[in-house]
């Protein structure tokens, strides 16, 4: 009978998980420094995220207070 990838997901994962391992292993990337550079990442894309919103937040409060008065004409 064979092993059909449907059927066990959990075996294909643990497979293709132990590849790639061994192939971030044969170029020398150690997982605490991927977790580390994983990490650095989330951080810069928070970032980002904080900056973009601290932007918009005066042009949001700017349009907040003139809708009113266009509203009122």
């Amino acid at each position: 009978m064979a092993l059909r990838s449907s059927k066990f997901p959990i075996v294909k994962i643990a497979v293709w998980s132990l590849v790639f391992g061994l192939g971030l292993a044969l170029l020398d990337v150690s997982p605490r420094a991927l977790l580390a550079s994983i990490g650095g990442t989330a951080q810069d894309i928070f970032k980002v995220f904080v900056d973009l919103f601290q932007w918009a937040l005066e042009y949001i409060l700017l349009g907040a207070v003139e809708i009113p008065r266009i509203s009122d004409q």
